[in-house]
């Protein structure tokens, strides 16, 4: 039996609204699965529906009610929201691959495990991973990390043909970013970053993400871990931002979390100097073409060890090993000595 032949019994739940790059986790998972046989359960289609899928989830009335006879749906979670296995959750056991799985949630996030009677469980954070998979008896967990789709993102641009020179997209280290803006600014450097506080997003919708992406010569990336510290708590892991990037061809400027070295075998992103971040960055900006080969060594890592067609194609061989009676880890997660939040 071929690892990417679907398990009997096993669908994924399907969310046909227009992607988004907020939703593009979620859609390039299930899109895999489905490709590869996984029937697709459409659901969420009606603003009433997620509507009572959100009340009923705060309130804690979405849980299994009927027998599940081995039936199972694979669905994408965050933020600790299980509004997205409504109403299968009632009939089907879930299947989740849950991202933004961050410390201070993980008091709701076990909750939610054990409440749904979860047994196997997807984390994109390696560390969220080795803690339930202590935390929660029975339950087995595995390491899936988020990933991207590299034929949506335009990376052919040279470095040096690129407008925009410095990206910050979403969220900002403002520790440094109020290091850099008046100086680039000063210096005719083109410098584009989100502005939350403005209610205007940088780029207004999917298409115009990929094309301003594709036109950015450095892209400024660090971990929630870093820029955030009170949201991510102590856990450290790999975001999509980070393969968005590569996927477009961008340098990417900051720090690498230790996920994203392990998956690629080595470092993709330039690590900045944060004695001296400005002056740093002028001599990477400076030495721009030197960095191209970097860039395309990243890209084609990324190939192959980023897509979600991996993604699928690891998930649905830790499900059928699991219905072949057999154990199985798709990426090794840290010793047990470590297997704690606390890293």
């Amino acid at each position: 039996m071929s690892w990417a032949e679907p398990p009997k019994r096993v669908v994924v739940m399907w969310d046909d609204t227009p992607a988004t790059s907020l939703t593009l986790l979620q859609h390039g998972l299930q899109r895999e699965l489905k490709l590869r046989g996984v029937p697709a359960v459409h659901r969420g289609r009606l603003s009433l529906q997620r509507g009572v899928a959100r009340v009923l989830g705060r309130a804690r009335l979405i849980r299994p009610l009927f027998p599940r006879r081995g039936r199972r749906s694979v669905t994408v979670l965050s933020w600790a929201s299980e509004a997205r296995t409504f109403p299968d959750s009632y009939w089907r056991e879930p299947v989740p691959w849950i991202f933004d799985c961050w410390e201070p949630q993980f008091v709701a996030w076990e909750r939610l495990l054990i409440r749904h009677r979860v047994q196997t469980a997807f984390f994109s954070a390696r560390q969220a991973a080795a803690y339930f998979s202590e935390r929660i008896a029975g339950l087995r967990t595995h390491w899936l990390p988020e990933a991207c789709r590299p034929e949506l993102y335009a990376g052919q641009r040279p470095l040096i043909e690129r407008e925009c020179v410095v990206l910050e997209l979403g969220r900002k280290w403002n520790r440094l970013h109020e290091r850099i803006r008046e100086p680039l600014a000063r210096a005719g450097i083109r410098h584009l970053y989100s502005d939350p506080g403005g209610g205007k997003m940088l780029f207004t919708d999917l298409s115009a993400l990929i094309s301003g992406l594709g036109n950015s010569a450095i892209m400024l990336c660090f971990p929630r871990s870093t820029t955030h510290p009170a949201e991510a708590g102590r856990i450290e892991t790999m975001t999509q931002r980070y393969l968005e990037g590569i996927a477009s061809g961008c340098l990417i400027v900051g720090r690498a979390p230790r996920e994203l070295v392990d998956l690629f075998g080595f470092d993709p992103v330039v690590p900045l100097r944060m004695d001296e971040p400005l002056q740093h960055l002028l001599e990477i900006i400076g030495q721009l073409p030197q960095f191209q080969e970097q860039v395309q060594r990243a890209h084609r890592r990324l190939l192959e060890v980023g897509t979600f067609a991996q993604r699928a194609e690891a998930m649905l061989k830790v499900l059928n090993e699991e219905a072949a009676g057999q154990s199985a880890r798709i990426l090794p997660l840290p010793p047990k000595a470590s297997n704690s939040s606390n890293r």
